[in-house]
């Protein structure tokens, strides 16, 4: 059973249908084992499934994973710790034209229960953190973007700060989520493994270790 950050009403996803999206991932038989394991460990995360009630205050930004029309489950990532995280790192200056090459996903809307200053206003330089899109992981921009159209525009020096995966992990509300990001984390990483040995060292490290 997963949540919905905006209300914590549940829903459900079919997830038979996850799993044979799961399992048409495989590259050349390599990671048909690696597939099997996560897979098993998706379906007991899903079946134990919470929402941490503390993080109900909150702000997030949500992502819709589509798999099929009757499986589709959301990634809530919780901007008021992305917003602290970044607070970690330096930020770095582009300019207007070097900040457009990297063609990010936008995201000008996310669900906020404060007020948007709070994050927006006192966080002039852009957040970016990474998002599954697909297999592939593609870079977003989640704060610091109500005005970086206009800044962009002007040709405006931009300040930006990328969050490493990691702390995107842990932005993420629920265990589901949180799985279903190592879990293309990992699969990006043991596609491009070599070795029998290789594999069977990675595998035995793996996050979906623990759930099978």
């Amino acid at each position: 059973m997963l949540y919905r950050t905006k209300d914590l009403s549940k829903y459900e996803i079919r997830f038979e249908e996850l799993e044979q999206y799961m399992k048409r991932l495989t590259a050349k038989g390599r990671s048909e084992r690696f597939i099997t394991y996560w897979t098993k460990a998706m379906q007991s995360i899903y079946e134990s499934n919470v929402f941490d009630r503390a993080d109900t205050g909150d702000d997030f930004a949500i992502q819709t994973v589509k798999i099929t029309e009757r499986c589709t489950f959301q990634m809530n990532y919780n901007l008021t710790k992305l917003e602290q995280y970044s607070r970690y790192y330096d930020a770095k200056t582009f300019t207007a034209a070097e900040f457009a090459e990297k063609k990010l996903i936008i995201y000008k809307s996310c669900f906020r229960r404060k007020s948007a200053s709070a994050l927006e206003d006192n966080n002039p330089t852009v957040v970016i953190i990474e998002c599954p899109c697909g297999v592939n992981f593609k870079k977003v921009a989640i704060l610091g973007t109500n005005e970086l159209e206009s800044r962009l525009k002007r040709h405006m020096r931009i300040d930006c700060v990328e969050i490493p995966r990691q702390q995107v992990f842990f932005s993420l509300s629920q265990p589901f989520e949180k799985a279903w990001y190592k879990f293309m984390i990992e699969f990006n990483e043991y596609i491009k493994l070599e070795t029998p040995i290789e594999r069977k060292r990675f595998l035995s490290s793996s996050a979906c270790m623990n759930y099978v």
